[in-house]
């Protein structure tokens, strides 16, 4: 894929620029790809890039934590783990080893709400090897008891070091099981509970892995300088002989609504400093009013020109720091605004000086300089993002998720571009309304 000098340029114009420029022409804005399916299920998508000598191999797997059971979390994320453990045709702890002897790069694999992906960076001359290890751990993984305690200790560990030993970390996390019902797949996160985690059993395990894993329920994109009929035979000679999956469930999730103002308090033992978290309820991703709402986060909370910074920061002095995003999630998502309180300032303080910078975006919507520098910000971010082959390839493989078009590029760039500053208004109105609909979670240091 080819990302065209004149559109960066066009997205990393002066922020502050007075008139709203015409809209770049998105036909050709594209990536080069093809799609197809194996009859097991398996969906690939090759895009070539002979501008370089590496390939990527990017696979997901249609599983995360909202596929997990109450009082079975974390599992999801345990596998990130366990899938590099070895499998019917490469032992134990030999994945990296492999694949560094190669000189492969960027070997990960992370887990989210609903799908966990695994990805890599050879050489052109060794995508069959890395192509046969990854059809080995989908089909053929193995699990012994062994394993199952020395990965389980890693991510406990993990688990500490992200939510236990950080300030708020804590604090988000009791905020979020304040939003879900014990019941919701979504209250564990994704990382689960110690409990749940030292809970599970080999047999859990292995039924996990057998419900949700395999080519029925995974993506596979390659991305970079490969022949693309030979990569096919290799697809095929590897994964077309893995079997089909006939019991795959996709989880049917409930819609949250906050129906009033609800402010909760936490006491964080590692936090020096106060904080105010400001959280509404959203549009789903790709879902209308998603794009809006990523511009009213930028004109919010995003950099020193921001609403939030200049309010609470510049004028008033009752704040360190302001930040506000739209958390983009199937389904339904959710806003947040976070805010660093000054020295002596009360969390009341705070949420009046918010609710009335909130009232005035709703009363007079953003201005025509606000909305530029967003899509700028937005855009620009994209457009170098998709200079690596690893993220052209999670560009690929969202789009597939979440759209089924791979090639949804242009109709996602086209979101920012139909937004009019009467409909962001409207937006406001709806989604972030003062003194109702949302939960603030106030930390205090303990």
């Amino acid at each position: 894929m080819r990302v065209k000098i004149l559109l960066v340029l066009f997205c990393s114009m002066l922020a502050n620029a007075k008139t709203i420029l015409t809209q770049p022409d998105l036909s050709k804005i594209n990536i080069n790809y093809e799609k197809y399916s194996l009859p097991n299920g398996l969906e690939v998508i090759l895009s070539p890039d002979k501008n370089t000598n590496f390939v990527t191999i990017n696979i997901w797997y249609k599983v995360g934590s909202i596929h997990e059971k109450p009082n079975k979390t974390g599992l999801a994320h345990l596998f990130e783990h366990l899938m590099f453990e070895g499998s019917k045709h490469y032992a134990q702890d030999q994945h990296f080893k492999i694949l560094e002897r190669i000189g492969a790069s960027n070997i990960n694999a992370s887990t989210s709400f609903d799908k966990t992906n695994y990805y890599e960076t050879v050489f052109h001359d060794d995508l069959e090897i890395g192509l046969s290890m990854e059809a080995s751990r989908t089909g053929f993984l193995v699990l012994d008891d062994d394993k199952r305690k020395e990965q389980l200790a890693v991510v406990r560990r993990e688990r500490e070091v992200r939510y236990e030993t950080r300030p708020y970390a804590q604090a988000g996390l009791f905020l979020w099981q304040q939003v879900f019902a014990p019941s919701d797949p979504r209250y564990g996160y994704v990382i689960g509970s110690h409990r749940d985690l030292e809970n599970a059993r080999l047999k859990d395990l292995q039924n996990f892995y057998n419900e949700n894993y395999g080519p029925t329920n995974a993506s596979l994109a390659l991305v970079g300088n490969f022949d693309t009929v030979q990569a096919k035979n290799l697809i095929n000679k590897y994964f077309a002989t893995l079997p089909k999956n006939d019991k795959i469930i996709d989880p049917k999730l409930p819609i949250i609504n906050f129906n009033k103002e609800e402010i909760i308090t936490y006491q964080d033992r590692l936090a020096s400093v106060p904080l105010i978290r400001i959280f509404y309820t959203s549009p789903g991703l790709y879902k209308e009013g998603d794009a809006a709402m990523d511009v009213i986060a930028h004109a919010l909370g995003n950099g020193q020109f921001s609403r939030l910074y200049n309010s609470l920061v510049r004028e008033a002095k009752i704040a360190s720091s302001v930040s506000a995003y739209q958390q983009s999630m199937q389904g339904q998502s959710f806003f947040c605004m976070d805010v660093t309180p000054a020295p002596g300032v009360s969390s009341e303080a705070i949420i009046e000086k918010v609710d009335e910078v909130l009232q005035a975006l709703s009363t007079n919507g953003i201005t025509d300089v606000e909305l530029q520098r967003a899509r700028n910000s937005i855009l620009t971010t994209y457009f170098f993002g998709l200079q690596g082959l690893q993220n052209r390839a999670e560009i690929l493989q969202t789009y597939n998720l979440y759209t089924s078009n791979p090639g949804f590029i242009q109709k996602d760039l086209a979101r920012y571009y139909s937004l009019t500053l009467p409909n962001l208004t409207i937006v406001a109105k709806q989604f972030l309304p003062i003194k109702t609909n949302r939960k603030i979670l106030v930390v205090l240091p303990k």
